[in-house]
């Protein structure tokens, strides 16, 4: 029996927590956030935009309420502008709107769903602002400096990866697969440089493959891994005993994922080294954290009778293999 052989079943606890996720994130890379674009045209003026997931229902999508004062080209309602995911207008807001607040209203709740402004001012220069799922009000930033787009794009790396299901789902299940904390290191490291690689050319537009198509091969690579996971515990086989090739093949998938993400936050011309390195040590922070509290709760988990730990453990993955092929199944259009 191997050391993670022993950990199986409680894994399976943290396996189950990652499939209670809300429904409006269990699909490849939907912790993508709300996106509000506003790109400045001239002093005041801005092309404002609001962007949602496909995930979320057209009866929940929010409206951005802009600060009084602020005017909508073309329209009568002067001095009141809303827009609503799905939307771009063309606006006038006297004295511009850095430090003011914009208001995200959802007519259902909230679901899950962090806030991502992104602000484009005329000459060129970009700012990028997260706001957490809890919080309706989101602040314009004045020009940023460096520091500010470093920590900015910090924070967006860790809470990435944080909402990602799908992201979550395949480092635990790499943990089921490795044979000692030795292999799980090297899986982990093929798997980190991996995504570091993809993540970095597609960001820089070096490569492009179409979102869609990387989302659905995401959730095909839980699924091909949880079965992995279930086959090898009875015949030891290539990837359990050298598991960093399979980690490392998949990890070039989910780096794509994580570029889409960061393309729809957009990258500031005056950091983009900064904002891009940023980001991917946020990612990397994120999931050693989700890595180190896995261990730690199957290490509490240790005076569980093992007949008890072990069908939990081969229950669950089999609940996410399957999981994540309706995942699949469902974004190729057919469920």
């Amino acid at each position: 029996m191997t050391i993670l052989d022993r950990r199986f079943g409680r894994l399976a606890t943290i396996l189950f927590v990652i499939l209670l996720e809300p429904p409006s994130i269990a699909s490849a890379h939907d912790g993508r956030p709300l996106v509000i674009g506003l790109d400045q045209t001239d002093i005041g003026h801005y092309i404002a935009s609001v962007y949602a997931p496909p995930t979320v229902a057209f009866e929940s999508l929010p409206t951005v309420y802009f600060p009084s004062g602020c005017e909508q080209q073309n329209s009568r309602n002067n001095g009141f502008v809303s827009i609503r995911a799905g939307s771009t207008q063309t606006i006038f807001c006297p004295g511009g709107l850095s430090q003011r607040q914009l208001e995200v209203d959802y007519p259902l709740g909230n679901p899950s769903l962090s806030t991502l402004l992104r602000i484009t001012w005329s000459v060129g220069d970009s700012a990028t602002v997260l706001s957490e799922p809890g919080r309706n009000i989101v602040t314009v930033p004045l020009r940023p400096t460096t520091s500010t787009v470093s920590l900015e794009f910090l924070k967006f790396g860790i809470t990435h990866v944080l909402a990602g299901v799908d992201h979550l789902a395949f480092v635990i299940c790499l943990l089921f697969l490795c044979r000692t904390i030795k292999h799980c290191l090297i899986a982990v490291t093929g798997f980190t440089a991996a995504h570091s690689i993809t993540l970095t050319l597609a960001a820089l537009g070096y490569i492009g493959v179409p979102i869609r198509f990387v989302e659905i091969l995401i959730t095909l690579s839980v699924a091909i891994l949880a079965a992995e996971v279930l086959r090898s515990r009875r015949t030891p086989t290539l990837p359990r005993r050298h598991p960093f090739w399979l980690a490392s093949a998949f990890g070039l998938l989910h780096g794509l994922g994580f570029a889409s993400a960061l393309g729809e936050a957009g990258l500031p011309r005056f950091a983009t080294v900064q904002a891009l390195l940023s980001f991917n040590i946020g990612v990397e922070l994120g999931q050693a954290l989700v890595i180190v509290l896995a261990l730690s709760i199957a290490y509490s988990l240790r005076s569980l009778p093992a007949v008890v730990r072990n069908t939990a453990g081969v229950t669950s993955v089999y609940v996410v293999g399957v999981t994540a092929a309706y995942w699949s199944y469902s974004q190729i259009g057919l469920g």
